[in-house]
């Protein structure tokens, strides 16, 4: 699944704010099922890291399932925070590494004291089995020891020590909402966070990343019951961090709290990804599962379309055309020329682009600014343009315009088309025909040609 690409603005930046986003110790008491949650935070601490490092055969673009993206969904705010590439394992892009890995390296550093392999798993451990949820549980038994969790929040804060008013406020607020698991989302986002940078780090390997991810997400899921509560009690663990001494920053934690509603709001984002989703070691096998698949796609004349790393769908020349030499994965062009006694060819050119309101309205803009130079060049004639027009083609709903018009002794009509794959992937086509004087052109307007257009369309 693509999202959206951000740049880090420096290096030393990221150092800065990443280290401002981490360190912790306690131990686990889940909201729902303490023993199984319990056994679960066991299986995530002791996996091992065995060996030397090994790079996987695989990428996130052949694993990218719901899984993968769930987990990169429960670090989110951080990694807009840190203005991170959304919906990537660990936040960077593979054209963004060389310049985004260093400060990455750096920040693991100086947040957690991680300096290679070996104090990866160590770092996990302590975590998993300790973070900040201890030291939140022992002031919520100190407070409702003074009765203090008892009291309505207006009465509670005013027994807050000043030089701690935000950890009060923050252990108090999760307490009413989540009890003893009120903070347990921020020392589990963050073991997949700090999974996330070692990979780009390349101190673990992808499948050790993920296999690491899974049970530590498969807890964080069960703690609680939408994304809505994970990312409140993430959000709570960083103000209780946060506001554990006089250097509370409540625009630090604010500014946070905003990102989480503009993530909820994003079309096609992190949270889009269902909650309940199985999590589930999609990337087993993997690599016999592609090579079968590439092979069956391969044996039907399949191309991949792609757009980013992680988005693709696969393409075909429709029978009797021809891939053109300036086709590549990121603009697949088939073409085919008229073999009867005038000249003509039909083309077609296709992109992925990511499915929002915003792409289409832009599609949508740029079509008709290019029917606006048809009207006004004199040098077109005969010239007729469609309003926005939709046809059913198998599953899809192709919307697109037309344009018909002659240039000298060329007749010619194009599309604009489109069609939504998915909540995620839009294709778009620009089919162009044309034929030369004294013949006809082998697709009326009716919108036929789309059904050879979008029939050679699989995910």
């Amino acid at each position: 699944m693509k999202k959206k690409y951000f740049k880090l603005c420096t290096a030393a930046c990221l150092a800065a704010l990443t280290a401002s986003s981490l360190s912790g110790c306690g131990i686990v008491i889940p909201r729902r099922g303490a023993e199984e949650s319990g056994q679960q935070a066991e299986k995530a601490a002791e996996s091992t890291l065995d060996g030397d490092y090994q790079e996987s055969a695989f990428t996130q673009a052949d694993v990218n399932s719901d899984t993968v993206q769930w987990m990169c969904s429960a670090y989110a705010i951080y990694t807009q925070y840190n203005h991170k590439a959304l919906g990537y394992i660990g936040g960077i892009t593979q054209e963004d590494r060389e310049y985004d890995v260093p400060a990455v390296k750096v920040a693991l550093e100086d947040g957690w004291g991680i300096r290679g392999r070996a104090d990866v798993e160590e770092t996990i451990e302590d975590l998993m089995l300790e973070g900040h949820r201890q030291t939140y549980r022992e002031l919520i038994a100190q407070m409702e020891k003074d009765g203090i969790l008892e009291l309505s929040e207006e009465e509670a804060a005013a027994h807050y020590p000043e030089e701690e008013e935000g950890r009060y406020e923050a252990a108090y607020q999760a307490y009413q909402h989540f009890g003893e698991s009120g903070i347990d989302g921020w020392d589990y986002s963050r073991a997949l966070q700090i999974l996330g940078d070692c990979y780009q780090c390349g101190y673990i390997s992808l499948e050790e990343c993920l296999d690491l991810s899974l049970p530590i997400a498969q807890q964080y899921q069960s703690t609680y019951a939408d994304w809505d509560e994970a990312a409140m009690s993430y959000l709570f663990g960083y103000q209780f961090w946060q506001g554990a001494g006089s250097g509370y920053d409540t625009v630090e934690v604010k500014s946070r709290w905003d990102i989480f509603e503009e993530l909820k709001s994003m079309e096609n984002g992190p949270y889009t990804v269902p909650y309940d989703t199985e999590l589930t070691s999609s990337w087993d096998d993997v690599m016999e599962r592609k090579q079968q698949e590439q092979e069956e796609d391969a044996e039907e004349g399949y191309s991949i379309l792609q757009n980013g790393e992680l988005m693709t769908v696969k393409i075909k020349a429709p029978e009797g055309f021809e891939e053109s030499s300036y086709s590549d994965e990121e603009t697949r062009v088939y073409s085919k020329i008229r073999t009867d006694d005038t000249y003509g060819s039909l083309s077609l050119t296709y992109r992925l682009k990511e499915n929002t309101q915003e792409t289409i309205e832009l599609e949508e803009s740029r079509i008709q600014v290019a029917l606006q130079v048809f009207e006004d060049n004199s040098e077109y004639t005969d010239v007729e343009i469609s309003g926005l027009e939709q046809r059913q083609v198998g599953d899809l709903t192709v919307y697109y315009y037309t344009r018909s018009f002659k240039y000298r002794t060329l007749e010619e009509r194009d599309y604009d088309a489109w069609a939504a794959i998915d909540g995620q992937r839009l294709v778009v086509c620009k089919i162009e025909e044309s034929v030369g004087e004294d013949g006809e052109l082998e697709y009326g307007g009716d919108g036929s040609v789309l059904d050879l257009a979008f029939s050679n369309i699989k995910e």
